[in-house]
């Protein structure tokens, strides 16, 4: 939900049970079960939209405050002069929406797409099967557990013989398993897609909704107050630019480790419009 504060207003997503249960501690008082939109709207209420979504972030909480995120001075991607991608075999470990619809459009031009997702933790998005199905249609699946030795050196034969590898895990995750995005861009020659919040060098978490409000992408109601632009809409848009930026990247034959971050690109949606 998008929550006034005494500045300004902030985002906050209680997509997960550990969100909801987290709560009672960024507010740091006891709260009924149910009374949690209330319990942070009031608490909220008596801070800046800053302070209230930085007291979220550091108990893994998404949140941000509106246009927090400073305009981007990146160039725009190379653009794409590959209109086929037949050959090219990706890896794609990411999950929910914006990673795999790279992929999905990727495969659309005739990449070879093989989805891995660990056995204990499979992607949040098959608790709905029409939409994790347009996203994966023509994909292979393999399941890997990343916790075992024999399954770490499954993912890294896997990712050895790719062209394009795609994750939408904190770098810091992935590093735990032995997985270093800069080396293996190196060694393999391939291009890497990292899709996170913030980027990589950033450890706070989001979703579609929330990076948006960051980038400051809303739109309002007659009374001028924000609201959500379209659903987790920071999600669909950083799958283009993605899909967009490895294209381009596959059309120049060079090895590349490509940081998107959805909060920048609602914000350069936002500063366009």
């Amino acid at each position: 939900r998008l929550l006034e504060t005494a500045d300004s207003w902030w985002a906050v997503n209680l997509a997960r049970p550990d969100d909801v249960a987290s709560v009672a501690a960024i507010i740091g008082a006891t709260v009924a079960g149910g009374d949690e939109w209330p319990a942070l709207e009031t608490w909220g209420a008596t801070r800046t939209a800053t302070e209230a979504a930085a007291r979220a972030q550091l108990l893994g909480v998404p949140a941000a405050a509106l246009g927090s995120v400073e305009a981007t001075t990146a160039g725009a991607p190379p653009t794409p002069a590959l209109t086929s991608g037949a050959s090219v075999q990706v890896v794609d470990l990411s999950s929910m929406w914006a990673g795999p619809l790279c992929a999905q459009l990727l495969s659309r031009v005739g990449a070879e797409v093989t989805k891995v997702e660990s056995p204990h933790r499979l992607d949040g998005a098959r608790s709905t099967p029409e939409f994790f199905d347009s996203l994966h249609r023509g994909h292979r699946f393999a399941t890997i557990d990343f916790a075992t030795p024999d399954g770490r050196r499954e993912l890294l034969d896997l990712i050895g013989g790719a062209d394009v590898v795609i994750d939408s895990s904190r770098a810091r995750a992935l590093h735990q398993l032995g997985i270093v995005a800069d080396d293996l861009v190196v060694e393999h020659g391939l291009v890497w897609l990292s899709i996170s919040g913030y980027g990589r060098a950033d450890d706070r978490v989001a979703f579609g909704d929330d990076a948006a409000v960051a980038g400051g992408l809303v739109s309002s109601d007659e009374d001028g107050r924000p609201m959500f632009f379209g659903d987790a809409v920071a999600d669909p848009l950083s799958g283009l630019v993605a899909a967009n930026a490895v294209l381009g990247q596959l059309s120049l034959g060079r090895a590349a480790l490509i940081d998107v971050a959805m909060a920048d690109v609602a914000r350069s949606m936002w500063a366009a419009a």
